[in-house]
């Protein structure tokens, strides 16, 4: 199986989404990820997009309504980055998104922002983002992680528990 070509956007409806690592956004160098979400009347817990794995991957997700991203770069705690929104995601409709800005393309470190409904929530530095995942099967994962998960902050594969309406991947944003 070849790889896809690279598009300037990637578009998924709903969750229980996985798409082979080599058909999906890299994430590598600056990009964005929105999701349009809704989490119902309760804190909204588990995973709206994860690419890879425990060994080389990130996981951007919600934990008692927080939204976190986790990096993970090896299993070497020097390389596990974490990112979390210092607001809980109101209930009901809300838009969360994980914007990755790069010091200069892939590999480089760089700033994450967290926004819940346009407004900044949490930001913080990645010093050593992943440029590719180890394991030929690595998914695009979306409203869970299949497979080995990033991050060990979830069970059950981090099943998202509200409404993926719309997550869109904004590569080189």
């Amino acid at each position: 199986m070849r790889a896809a070509k690279p598009r300037s956007s990637y578009v998924y409806w709903g969750k229980g989404i996985s798409i082979p690592g080599d058909h999906a956004s890299r994430l590598t160098g600056s990009f964005a990820i929105t999701a349009d979400i809704d989490s119902g009347h309760a804190p909204a817990n588990g995973v709206l997009a994860a690419l890879g794995g425990h060994f080389a991957g990130w996981s951007f997700f919600l934990r008692d309504g927080y939204p976190i991203v986790v990096m993970a770069g090896s299993t070497q705690a020097s390389r596990i980055y974490r990112v979390a929104g210092g607001e809980a995601v109101p209930s009901g409709a809300s838009n969360v998104r994980y914007a990755f800005v790069s010091d200069g393309g892939p590999g480089k470190g760089g700033t994450m922002t967290i926004s819940i409904n346009d407004r900044v929530v949490g930001s913080g530095r990645i010093e050593q983002p992943i440029v590719m995942t180890t394991e030929l099967s690595d998914t695009f994962d979306v409203g869970f992680d299949s497979s080995t998960p990033v991050t060990d902050e979830y069970t059950l594969q981090g099943r998202f528990t509200g409404d993926i309406r719309k997550l869109e991947v904004l590569p080189g944003s």
